[in-house]
């Protein structure tokens, strides 16, 4: 039995006369992580499988109470009071150890742990990467058990056709269970000792592959932020390789608390892309306290504050954090200066100092950019370049950003990218008080979003074009486009693609429900 389990016991015979909460076990026996409701159900179930299903009780939305009789047993009847001579006991002990020493041995020398990799759950939502979904599961499957016989290591791959048919045979109120992250059932159907479930997300160069280990009556959380994806794969497999070969209890500690900083990033993660930012926050916050050096978490953190209306105190997070690690030429630190200047141009609203501030952030983005040869990064810091200098009213010196910008999207592979470009380059047209121009880069950037099918990009055009249309004084236009909007962030299904178009709408229509 796990020790948290033991504990869960001790907890429900001590207070055997009442109801406990969940939350109070959670609190008292899961103090030093963070963990989800389902950990302590798996515990009661584990409880109840050993010792049998009547010896706890459970009190809907109450708690659980131990209400199997109990008894102490007698000291002298224990069974090693039998040896009343201390040289027959130690010989019996002696061979006990020794035979368990056996059996663990082979048992841990033959018998082959099975680990099943889900195919990945696939959210980068555009054509180049319909693969990724059964590719990327048999490309990690492949790779693991090449690495597994490698290093001697006895590991079996639950099979692609095994995993298929668990899939079936789970009833529907299963399925809902691992649609929702528990995968107690599905381990039981396959049979397997670990579970693998991963989710991409991001953008081109800026991926970002979440996992979850999922064990009879635990789970580990973590993420891999890579530039292809292939390499996040990989990574991933490393990180495995190092979580089932550890060598020493130093090691494991030391993969415990990383273990705990990534699970705490993962959630906070989740609830930034979900909208919830007061959340987000709360987990990011616990994520920093235990990778404190890591820049994404800070990154999230950042956006989160701004996202809640904090906009300052996102600005001071990254301000700081910046400052620690202003001797760095990475593409976390870039990423960082980026941000930085983003939310500070959100800040400015006129304001010439902090438009400054802007572009001393954004110009050190564009040069770590080209100093690590990242062309991406760098037009996407030409787009931001552009904005600050429309807002400064320099038209000529945005246009030259912008024409910089296409001139780096148009040599990589993905279209889509353009899109942001185009969208800024409209703005500064209309800013020119060219709207027939203005219009002819919307037209395209919309086009090449519909043909990459990427709903963001769609909404990022329309939204554009709301605003294009107001300042023609035709708010009928502008009403349909923003309800375009709206539909396609509906069927996409995207909580922050929802939340945004909403607070648009909120601000540029106030007194429309």
């Amino acid at each position: 039995m796990r020790a948290k389990t033991l504990q869960v016991i001790a907890l429900l015979l001590r207070e055997k006369d009442s109801v406990v909460s969940k939350d109070r076990m959670l609190a008292e026996i899961w103090s030093d992580v963070i963990v989800q409701e389902q950990v302590l159900v798996q515990s009661i179930k584990e409880i109840r499988d050993i010792l049998g299903a009547d010896v706890i009780r459970t009190f809907p939305r109450q708690g659980y109470q131990w209400v199997a009789e109990i008894s102490d047993m007698p000291l002298e009847t224990a069974a090693i009071t039998r040896f009343k001579k201390p040289l027959v006991f130690m010989l019996f002990l002696s061979l006990l150890v020794l035979a368990m020493a056996i059996s663990l041995f082979f048992r841990g020398s033959i018998q082959a742990q099975r680990i099943a990799f889900l195919p990945v759950m696939n959210q980068l939502n555009d054509a180049n990467h319909n693969w990724v979904s059964v590719n990327g599961q048999r490309f990690l499957m492949d790779t693991f058990s090449r690495s597994s016989q490698s290093n001697k290591s006895h590991w079996q791959i639950v099979s692609m056709e095994e995993i298929h048919y668990a899939f079936e045979r789970l009833t529907a109120k299963e399925l809902n269970a691992v649609q929702a992250g528990d995968y107690y059932d599905l381990l039981q159907y396959i049979g397997a000792d670990v579970v693998v479930a991963t989710r991409l997300q991001g953008f081109p160069e800026d991926y970002q592959l979440q996992y979850t280990l999922y064990f009879p009556y635990t789970q580990e959380k973590g993420i891999v932020f890579e530039q292809r994806v292939n390499e996040a794969f990989s990574d991933l497999i490393t990180r495995l390789n190092k979580r089932f070969q550890l060598q020493d209890n130093a090691e494991h500690a030391s993969l415990i608390s990383h273990d705990f900083g990534h699970s705490a990033f993962v959630e906070g993660i989740n609830y930034y892309l979900n909208g919830q930012f007061h959340e987000a926050i709360t987990m990011l916050r616990a994520a920093k306290q235990s990778t404190p050096d890591y820049l994404p978490v800070s990154r999230y953190l950042g956006a989160s504050y701004a996202n809640s209306g904090e906009l300052d105190t996102g600005i001071h997070e990254l301000d700081e954090v910046l400052m620690q690690h202003a001797s760095q030429v990475d593409r976390e630190v870039m990423r960082t200066h980026l941000l930085l200047g983003y939310l500070l141009l959100s800040h400015a609203q006129g304001d010439q100092q902090v438009l400054a501030k802007a572009e001393t952030h954004v110009a050190i983005a564009i040069q770590l950019a080209q100093q690590l040869e990242d062309s991406l990064f760098e037009a996407y810091s030409n787009e931001e370049f552009a904005k600050i200098k429309r807002m400064q009213g320099d038209f000529v010196a945005a246009k030259a950003a912008l024409k910089n910008s296409l001139r780096l999207h148009q040599v990589r592979p993905e279209s889509y990218g353009r899109t942001a470009t185009l969208i800024e380059l409209a703005k500064v047209f209309a800013a020119e008080s060219e709207d027939e121009a203005a219009w002819e880069q919307l037209n395209q950037a919309m086009q090449i979003a519909q043909q990459a099918d990427v709903p963001a990009n769609q909404i990022w055009v329309l939204l554009a074009k709301v605003e294009l249309a107001q300042t023609e004084l035709n708010e009928q236009k502008a009403a349909q486009f923003l309800a375009q909007a709206e539909n396609i962030a509906k069927n996409s299904d995207d909580p922050l693609l929802i939340a945004r178009v909403e607070t648009f709408r909120n601000k540029t229509f106030p007194l429309v429900n």
